[in-house]
């Protein structure tokens, strides 16, 4: 167990130092959408009052994200003020204070995994450094983390909400159950796919209830106060926004739709943007591609796949025990968010045309989780032992910063 925890410091470590290079090396606004999130801050900062969307970007196209659920905004409005007020510091170096600010996000979105992975009942202790080295190591992700981008936040928000649910699942008072009704709300004023995590407590309350875990009372006392908190803390923004766009999510005020042809080669070329953008891209226009390391994440892709089809055949494995137990309908409730993530992917590229990797960071917490017990369950135990580990958590982190070195000299090379 020590060991792991030596692992397991040295491979958050190694990714914080590369994320904080990655942070001060990458060109001010050389991040999808950065300065269209920073511009929501500074106007925040400035004129102490909410921003209106007049523009619908297009696809592939830098816009304005004033449609934007204001939270992550309104969180690093103090971070603007004492770098560009108090320290009378230059754009730039404000634009790298707030990148410091969503650092400080994802530290918390790795705590969150780490706990909610080892509250699973298995016997495998591989799983949480498994959840833990992906969260980390993931490029696409640290480039994320490294930037100006609401998504640092509902991602942090789902990690949250990830451990708050599993901590006496399925038994929960009404307190937590409020608390955890907070946390989605404030999910959904994080970004508007933040309603992933209602989706992904209110799947695992069905199960459970479905089950015999929960009484038919409990159930619905427990998802009226959930979805009641969650409303309380997100309806001032969405009644806002039906007032000022009618619609309560105002995407289409910022998103342009686009009349999308359903061809096999145009399904393709989706499905290749998004999965190259999943594993490894950077640049403003996920521009500075990565197809190695795309091909390296869809092996481990297919070992987990592998992995899950192990698990459900093998009648004493860590998959069936988790699933059995009291976790099991939590476990596979937040199965239920990644599904709803994907699809909410699908439709938006259906509608705008546009359909990013990063899309699916709101339930990566949850994606996390499987993919450990599935990868735990695929690979054999000799690949990983303490030697063995220590081999991998260097060579994963070698790849990561060798992926940052190169994405920091071909951003300047542009």
């Amino acid at each position: 167990m020590r060991a792991n925890y030596s692992m397991l410091g040295f491979i958050v470590m190694s990714c914080v130092l590369a994320r904080l290079f990655l942070a001060a090396m990458t060109p001010t606004f050389y991040a999808p959408d950065e300065e269209a999130h920073y511009r929501y801050i500074e106007y925040l900062a400035e004129t102490r009052a909410f921003p209106v969307q007049t523009v619908q970007c297009a696809p592939h196209v830098e816009g304005q994200e004033f449609y934007q659920p204001p939270l992550y905004y309104l969180l690093m409005v103090p971070v603007y003020h004492l770098a560009r007020t108090e320290l009378a510091l230059g754009e730039a170096e404000t634009v790298c204070a707030i990148r410091m600010g969503s650092i400080a996000l994802w530290l918390v979105f790795v705590a969150t995994v780490l706990l909610s992975t080892r509250i699973l009942p298995a016997s495998d202790s591989r799983a949480p450094m498994i959840a833990a080295s992906f969260v980390c190591c993931l490029p696409t992700f640290a480039v994320v983390n490294s930037s100006v981008n609401n998504d640092n936040l509902v991602c942090c928000l789902g990690g949250l909400a990830l451990w708050c649910s599993a901590r006496r699942w399925p038994d929960m008072s009404l307190g937590a159950a409020a608390v955890l009704g907070v946390i989605c709300g404030l999910g959904l004023l994080a970004k508007s796919s933040g309603v992933v995590l209602i989706v992904g407590i209110a799947a695992a309350t069905t199960v459970a209830l479905m089950r015999g875990r929960l009484s038919s009372r409990q159930a619905i006392t427990r998802a009226l106060c959930i979805c009641l908190c969650a409303w309380l803390v997100a309806a001032p923004w969405l009644l806002r926004n039906y007032l000022v766009y009618g619609s309560l999510t105002a995407v289409d005020a910022g998103n342009a739709q686009v009349n999308q042809s359903f061809s096999l080669g145009s399904v393709v070329s989706m499905l290749r943007k998004f999965w190259g953008s999943y594993w490894a891209v950077a640049g403003i226009y996920n521009n500075i591609t990565y197809p190695s390391l795309t091909l390296a994440g869809t092996l481990l892709t297919v070992g987990a796949l592998i992995g899950l089809r192990r698990g459900v055949q093998a009648p004493s494995g860590d998959l069936r025990v988790i699933v059995n137990s009291r976790m099991g309908s939590w476990f596979l409730g937040w199965g239920v968010a990644v599904a709803t993530n994907l699809l909410l992917v699908i439709w938006f590229w259906t509608i705008y045309g546009r359909a990013q990797g990063r899309f699916m960071f709101p339930a990566l917490g949850a994606t996390s989780l499987w993919l450990a017990v599935s990868l735990a369950q695929g690979v054999p135990s000799r690949w990983l032992s303490r030697g063995m580990g220590w081999i991998m958590a260097v060579l994963i982190v070698c790849v990561l910063a060798s992926f940052v070195a190169s994405s920091v000299v071909r951003m300047h090379a542009v």
